[in-house]
């Protein structure tokens, strides 16, 4: 997606209901359940049978409930219900695609153990659902024995915010031994997006819009709420704990869970290969603007650099537009890749799948992938100097190329990198 990475903490704007009094009724006991994988023996997000709880570390909030029940009938009407071609919603505004919930919305027959402390900051789209929940024993038209995963999703097309989603979901679903299917509700009513079919294939179940669900009343037995992407351990909008001391077992887990998904763990890197991503507009969203003044941080003669270095010996170098191409295509890609070049955009993310001897060239200087290559062991190196100009970082600039040379020769690297690109380059910069 290209929609811009959000680099603040403020709660989204979808945060009205109708009435914001919360059952806070404590249950006497509540018990833990455990998480296949685990984060230095205690995984970060042990949630609650029925109710919600707080990441001291991550400041994360995290919900679970038993029977939860969903009427439809008691989320405000909008134009916009959700999974609508793109086509037909261009121009559509943002906030129609944020339901408004009345109170009993949402409904559990017995009370929510929601603690008086619940950190309330990063909870963004939970504070609506909690205030709209009510504690009340139902009829149910339809009863769904699947556990089930209910998130609303802010930036669904950005890749690197659909990633932090993913590693949220991944976090909190059931690993049944039994492979029994997790199911998919999105919160939200976005339209079609280019990353709505990967929730299926790494979940197993369906994926429904909330607006879609029967009326009568559909009752869960076993609803999950994925924290808000915002506040994921691997977001860089999570500023609460030290980054360099991150569950590094766990994002290997998830980059397996991901991969093996795909069929793709086996995947070899391919020596010399250089995959460039050609970061350029096009229409991903209701609100998407593809002409020249809105083509956010483009480089315009990156066909040049593919030219330049498959002149090299043994070098495949290849430039490639990810959103032509399926989710799994693309992983394989980059995963074949010995090295990444691209400018700072969420296509990046995808290194989370590169090989620990891989390594990435970043044209700009930002923490969002630093840490995704640091969680890795994968080498970053950011050049930020070559194409700096007066005009702002989302318009369309060039990369000097001979800039791009020298870093991939240059002595004052580290041991580590210059052996690297050493092996990549062979005798060529001798």
């Amino acid at each position: 997606g290209k929609t811009k990475l959000r680099k603040d903490n403020r709660k989204p704007k979808n945060s009205n209901t109708n009435n914001d009094a919360i059952d806070r009724k404590t249950l006497s006991s509540s018990k833990v359940l455990k998480h296949q994988f685990d984060c230095q023996n205690n995984h970060p997000m042990p949630r609650p049978e029925h109710g919600c709880r707080s990441s001291s570390k991550f400041m994360t909030v995290y919900c679970q409930a038993k029977n939860l029940r969903v009427d439809v009938s008691l989320i405000q009407d909008s134009s916009a219900v959700g999974g609508e071609e793109l086509s037909s919603v261009m121009g559509r505004d943002e906030q129609s695609e944020y339901p408004v919930y009345s109170r009993g919305a949402f409904s559990t027959p017995t009370p929510l153990d929601v603690p008086t402390d619940l950190y309330r900051e990063k909870a963004h789209y939970l504070n609506e659902v909690l205030s709209a929940t009510e504690t009340a024993t139902k009829t149910c038209a339809e009863t769904r024995s699947n556990p089930t995963l209910f998130i609303t999703r802010y930036e669904y097309v950005n890749l690197y915010h659909t990633m932090t989603d993913w590693f949220n979901a991944f976090v909190m679903h059931p690993m049944n031994p039994n492979g029994a299917k997790v199911d998919v509700i999105f919160l939200d009513a976005h339209a079609k997006g280019n990353l709505d079919s990967v929730w299926s294939r790494l979940f197993g179940g369906t994926v429904e819009y909330v607006k879609h669900l029967p009326k009568g009343g559909v009752c869960f037995e076993d609803a999950i709420f994925v924290p808000p992407g915002y506040s994921s351990m691997i977001s860089v909008n999570n500023n609460f704990y030290d980054k360099s001391n991150a569950c590094k077992g766990l994002v290997k887990d998830f980059v397996s869970f991901v991969l093996q998904s795909y069929n793709l763990q086996n995947v070899k890197m391919v020596p010399r290969r250089i995959v460039i991503i050609d970061r350029v507009p096009y229409v991903a969203h209701p609100r998407s603007q593809v002409d020249s003044k809105y083509a956010e941080r483009s480089i315009s003669n990156l066909h040049k650099l593919e030219k330049r270095l498959n002149k090299m010996p043994g070098v495949d170098a290849r430039l490639v537009q990810l959103e032509k191409l399926d989710f799994g295509d693309q992983v394989r890609l980059i995963r074949e890749a010995e090295l990444l070049i691209g400018n700072h955009g969420a296509g990046l993310s995808h290194l989370l799948f590169m090989h620990k001897n891989a390594s990435v060239l970043e044209f700009e200087k930002d923490p969002h992938f630093s840490e995704f290559a640091q969680w890795r062991g994968i080498t970053h190196h950011p050049i930020y100097d070559s194409y700096q100009t007066s005009l702002s970082n989302y318009f369309v600039r060039f990369v000097l190329i001979p800039e791009v040379e020298s870093i991939l020769k240059m002595d004052s690297m580290t041991k580590k990198v210059s052996s690297l690109f050493g092996r990549i380059f062979g005798k060529i910069y001798a």
